[in-house]
C-alpha cells in the first residue's frame, strides 16, 4: 500500500538534508571564531537575499569568549534593501560578550557580531538558522 504523507513527531540531526519543507523552510548550523576587538563587529553569517530570498530568519546563537559564555535569539527580516534585527532572550555568565545584529552590505544580509568594553581576544561562536522565503 502507497502512503502520501508521512508525519513524525520526532527528529534526529540538523535537518540539513530536508528538502521540499512547507513555506520554504530550511535550518543550517555553523561554528567558527573570531578576535574580538571591543566596538569592532565581525561577521558571523551572510546571504545572498537576492538569490535566497530569505525574508526571515531566526538566530539561536551561543559565544564563548574565556571563561564567559553567552546565548540568545536573534530575529532577522529584510526587504531586499535594508535588513531589520531584533535580539531577545539574551543570558550570559560574566556579563554579555558581544551585541548582535544585521545589515546589507552589496548584495548580502551579514549577520554581525560587536564585543562589548572590556571583551577582547579569541571568541568562539555558535548558531542555528532556519528561515522561511
Amino acid at each position: 500500500k502507497r502512503f502520501a504523507n508521512v508525519y513524525a513527531d520526532n527528529f534526529v540531526g540538523d535537518g540539513s538534508g530536508l528538502s521540499n519543507l512547507p513555506g520554504g523552510v530550511g535550518v543550517s548550523t555553523s561554528v567558527g571564531t573570531f578576535t574580538a576587538n571591543a566596538g569592532t563587529p565581525s561577521n558571523i553569517d551572510s546571504f545572498a537575499y537576492a538569490s535566497n530570498d530569505f525574508k526571515v530568519a531566526e538566530y539561536t546563537l551561543h559565544f564563548t569568549n574565556g571563561s564567559n559564555i553567552q546565548a540568545q535569539k536573534l530575529l532577522v527580516m529584510q526587504d531586499n534593501t535594508n535588513a531589520f534585527s531584533n535580539e531577545f532572550a539574551i543570558m550570559s555568565k560574566s556579563g554579555k560578550i558581544v551585541s548582535v545584529d544585521a545589515v546589507i552590505s552589496g548584495s548580502n544580509v551579514l549577520v554581525r557580531a560587536t564585543p562589548e568594553s572590556g571583551i577582547s581576544g579569541l571568541t568562539t561562536f555558535r548558531w542555528r538558522r532556519e528561515v522561511q522565503t
